[in-house]
């Protein structure tokens, strides 16, 4: 085979070869670079218009971190929290509990709210049954800098119905 032929397979190969190479969507191991989150909810495309995180610090029990994202006017919520310890792990949502809202002690959790329409609203928590993650990828507990990526099914106890986000992307800046 002369020289020409080996590079035009070469150059063949590469071509049929390299766009099935994914980089991945986001740098998720350097520090982040301000607060955004995104996901899909049931497919759609679903970004935070304002995000808001914090870090619990009272000690002894009560070390937890709870990120909650709003859009569309505040309508709709997505939540994430999780208790101690802070490090860069996967968090598996797969306990029966309730929100940090009504129980002072929660287990980990997603969480999607929707307001609707005359006071009708949606709330899904994930349960034993419908599961999910966050997998902290960057963490700086000094700076309370936080970035990460989740996926989880939640249901709505109240309708039994039950919502996917998938694709979950957040980071955070204190």
């Amino acid at each position: 085979m002369n020289k020409s032929y080996a590079l035009l397979l070469v150059a063949i190969c590469s071509s049929l070869f390299f766009p099935f190479c994914k980089k991945d969507k986001y740098d998720l191991y350097s520090p982040p670079e301000g607060n955004k989150l995104t996901c899909r909810i049931n497919g759609m495309k679903w970004s935070a218009t304002e995000i808001d995180a914090g870090f619990s610090l009272d000690p002894p029990d009560t070390y937890y971190f709870r990120l909650w994202a709003t859009n569309n006017n505040k309508n709709e919520t997505v939540e994430i929290y999780f208790n101690k310890p802070y490090s860069q792990q996967k968090r598996v949502f797969n306990q029966n509990t309730e929100s940090w809202y009504y129980t002072l002690y929660p287990k980990d959790y997603g969480y999607f709210h929707r307001n609707g329409e005359f006071g009708n609203s949606e709330t899904y928590m994930t349960n034993s049954i419908d599961t999910g993650y966050c997998n902290i990828t960057y963490m700086d507990s000094v700076k309370l800098w936080i970035k990460g990526v989740f996926a989880f099914k939640a249901r709505d106890p109240v309708t039994n119905k039950t919502i996917t986000i998938t694709d979950g992307y957040f980071e955070r800046v204190q």
